[in-house]
């Protein structure tokens, strides 16, 4: 899930002004996603490491999950060149949905928008994703 907060200052006093998220199409439930895991990579892993990967994968809270992949096939042995553009396609195509419906739903535009925060644990791009969002929404 990519999320933006869309931030002004009324009156000298900053505020929230919008929040807005943008999901990846690819969706896949819980039971998929273990057998999925143990099937690509069942027998790269250790008894631990998939016991792990199994708590995770059958925590009840979570019915499904998105993920930034046409197929999850594309994860089994993905070069890091893939891995990057894979990244940087969905990573800015996400945010910057997300941005649009957060700056619609607060009524501005992106020229009035005075700085950008972007944060991610999933991947890095050099230049970073800010750059790349400035420039897709101008």
């Amino acid at each position: 899930m990519t999320g933006s907060t869309v931030t002004s200052s009324r009156r000298g006093k900053p505020h929230i002004a919008s929040v807005a998220v943008a999901v990846p199409p690819y969706a896949v439930n819980q039971d998929f996603a273990e057998k999925f895991v143990e099937k690509a990579y069942g027998h790269r892993l250790t008894k631990q490491s998939m016991s792990l990967v199994h708590s995770m994968l059958a925590h009840p809270s979570v019915r499904k999950r998105h993920f930034a992949f046409d197929s999850p096939e594309c994860l089994v042995d993905e070069d890091p060149d893939s891995r990057v553009a894979r990244f940087t396609r969905w990573s800015l195509d996400l945010s910057a949905r997300a941005t649009r419906r957060a700056l619609d739903q607060a009524g501005v535009g992106p020229e009035e928008v005075d700085g950008i925060v972007v944060n991610t644990c999933t991947g890095y791009i050099c230049p970073g994703l800010s750059t790349y969002l400035i420039e897709e929404l101008g």
